[in-house]
């Protein structure tokens, strides 16, 4: 067993795909959005407690069984929008330029130079270090399984080190052809500074399943590993040295450096650093900060995909519904600052496909939001049939819907989001989007 060390790792989880509802969900149809009737879906009326003002904060504090039976918690901030009549946006996904990317570096390392990957970028110094480390890993460990871990652990550095150079045989210090940023799939740019490596760019662009990927990555010089995300809202967070709200100011600071703005924070993890090659630190050492595109005020909220969310079906993969991951950007903050910047499949708005569309309100959402659980919860899409459904916030948002017969392009639709918790995300320690309700028409959103 091959010892691999990441920066972090990054889960996206999709679940099955689950039988069409007894009332078929509709929308994301591109044309003639202000022509769309809006329809509320039978169910319970729900009490907040008087009248909501047309904008502000709204708490709701509710636990009810649905008509079928689920049983629902609802404790949760809602931020209700300031304007009834939305418009609906379409983009596409774009690329940084080579200028746009060199002025970044240029601010995250000034004066530093851009120098090749070394094809085999570890010396045999650095395979010296680490057999010393398997070695006396193995003096001091008694259980089999992590003596036997460690064994193979050695095995594999002693093999890599037969293999590797002297450090003095490794040229760090290439400079890179600029123009090979935008052309090639894939590069990495080595930044260094009076034969130092002070930090790296991994600029990632490449097609899975006929759909463009790309990823700008950003890491300075000596970051530490982190591994084992947990939601915020674990126990463990507690342990964090620094508080959420100083890494996510410190996070603004950094993306304000770059020039970039229209993203808001959205999420929150905490992170856990190696102590060694096999066990993780039982204090978490760092947040994991996640930002979405904000248009016209509005937040796409990030969330961990479900596949049946967005009326996912193998039919739609395959013909004009790609796998593909919305826009975000994730940081990585610890004590020392930003340890990574990551932005993940940007996007442009290229058309207004409708000025003002109709959006329903919290109460017709919510009466949505009853009747698709119920139909969900029967369909057998959840872990746990009996467990609960905690909803810990409710989200006024836009969400990126595919555009038929379009394999990268999407609109920008309103969508009543209500996150929180069932026995999946629970089991995964992940909050998410325990339904989304298109705000056009109270239904599930629906690609055709």
């Amino acid at each position: 067993m091959k010892r691999i060390i990441c920066v972090c790792i990054i889960i996206l989880m999709t679940a099955a795909c689950v039988p069409t509802p007894e009332e078929e969900p509709i929308i994301n149809r591109s044309d003639a959005y202000e022509n769309i009737d809006t329809i509320t879906a039978d169910g319970p009326q729900s009490v907040l407690g008087g009248e909501a003002e047309p904008e502000g904060s709204l708490r709701i504090d509710e636990e009810y069984t649905t008509p079928r039976g689920v049983p629902v918690s609802i404790h949760a901030n809602v931020t209700i929008p300031a304007e009834t009549n939305i418009p609906i946006l379409r983009v596409q996904p774009c690329t940084f330029s080579k200028e746009q990317i060199l002025e970044w570096i240029g601010i995250l390392a000034p004066d530093a130079m851009l120098c090749e990957q070394p094809q085999d970028p570890f010396s045999r110094e650095y395979y010296a270090d680490r057999i010393r480390e398997e070695q006396e890993a193995i003096e001091q460990t008694t259980d089999p399984n992590e003596l036997e871990y460690h064994r193979e652990t050695l095995d594999y550095y002693v093999e890599a080190y037969n293999k590797a150079k002297p450090e003095s045989e490794i040229d760090r210090d290439k400079p890179l052809d600029p123009d090979l940023i935008g052309k090639k799939n894939y590069v990495t740019i080595i930044l260094r500074k009076d034969g130092e490596t002070v930090g790296s760019v991994a600029i990632t662009k490449e097609a899975d399943d006929d759909f463009p990927r790309y990823v700008f990555d950003y890491a300075p010089a000596g970051s530490n590993n982190y591994t084992g995300d947990v939601d915020i809202c674990d126990p463990k967070a507690e342990l964090m040295p620094f508080s959420e709200a100083e890494a996510v100011e410190t996070a603004y600071a950094f993306l304000e450096r770059l020039g970039i703005s229209k993203m808001q924070h959205t999420y929150s993890e905490i992170m856990f650093r190696y102590n060694d090659a096999a066990t993780i630190a039982e204090t978490p050492g760092a947040y994991r900060l996640f930002f979405t595109r904000t248009v016209n005020g509005m937040p796409r909220p990030h969330y961990w995909i479900k596949s049946w969310q967005l009326g996912y079906s193998e039919s739609d993969k395959q013909d004009y519904r790609p796998v593909w991951t919305p826009e975000y950007i994730d940081i990585l903050v610890d004590a020392r600052g930003v340890q990574r910047f990551r932005w993940q499949n940007p996007v442009e708005i290229v058309e207004t496909v409708s000025e003002n569309v109709q959006v329903i309100s919290l109460d017709e959402a919510r009466k949505s939001f009853d009747t698709y659980i119920d139909i969900l919860r029967a369909a057998g899409d959840y872990v746990d049939g009996n467990a609960p459904i905690e909803i810990t916030e409710i989200i006024f948002g836009y969400e990126f819907l595919p555009v038929k017969d379009s394999l990268d392009v999407f609109d920008l639709v309103p969508c009543w989001f209500f996150m929180g918790y069932d026995a999946e995300s629970k089991l995964f320690r992940q909050r998410g989007a325990q339904l989304i309700i298109n705000a056009i028409d109270g239904k599930i959103p629906q690609s055709d």
